[in-house]
């Protein structure tokens, strides 16, 4: 009787290694392991392709495809300007780096007694020393930066009503200074006006929507 079950264990054993050697031979890459990606390699490529397509919801061509926004062709992205034609308002100027319309890009876009901040396209008032007055209220003169500012730092915020955040470099309360200070809502910092906004460009929007240039919002 030994003899028998140890010839039945011999056969279960020749059995699968015939399995085993069968599998081998019908995919060279079957393993053991739990290594082993959950899903084929053309899956993860199908996720991908649809992860850039949304992405690149403001893909163009031309400026037919961009509703009431330009088409940077380099890029083929959707943008508020290409020119100082495409702008108007309160931003009047074409910042051609970020194809965004801005306050100013160059000191002389805002008048004798203002500076226009790099950064933040905002024209600023300048002033010389703590005896040179401000033209806007609760403004004092930074005489290290040369700025009629409203703020050193947030402590000074407490209640405004354009934010509590103190743009230091300029001296601004803001609700913003960059996107993770913003709420999923409105999660893009505008930078121009210290504000959370939907979106300053189309890129910033999914499934095929436009950022509104003048609302800042996806559509």
């Amino acid at each position: 009787m030994i003899l028998s079950g140890r010839g039945a264990f011999a056969r279960a054993t020749v059995s699968v290694l015939a399995v085993v050697t069968m599998l081998v031979a019908c995919n060279d890459t079957f393993r053991f392991d739990d290594s082993a990606p959950l899903v084929s390699d053309l899956d993860a490529g199908g996720d991908e392709s649809q992860a850039t397509a949304d992405g690149a919801s403001s893909s163009c061509t031309s400026d037919a495809t961009c509703g009431n926004l330009r088409c940077e062709l380099t890029t083929g992205t959707c943008v508020p300007c290409l020119a100082e034609a495409d702008c108007s308002g309160a931003h009047p100027h074409c910042d051609v780096t970020s194809h965004l319309c801005v306050e100013c890009t160059a000191p002389t876009d805002c008048t004798s007694r203002e500076t226009c901040d790099v950064t933040t396209h905002r024209c600023l008032d300048v002033c010389n020393d703590g005896d040179d007055p401000c033209p806007n209220p609760g403004f004092v003169c930074d005489i290290t930066l040369h700025l009629c500012v409203e703020c050193r730092s947030s402590a000074n915020c407490a209640g405004a009503s354009t934010g509590a955040i103190c743009d230091v470099p300029i001296g601004r309360c803001v609700q913003c200074t960059g996107n993770a200070q913003c709420p999923p809502a409105t999660p893009v910092c505008d930078r121009r006006s210290g504000r959370c906004v939907g979106c300053l460009t189309s890129a910033a929007c999914s499934g095929g929507a436009q950022c509104d240039k003048v609302a800042l919002s996806c559509r």
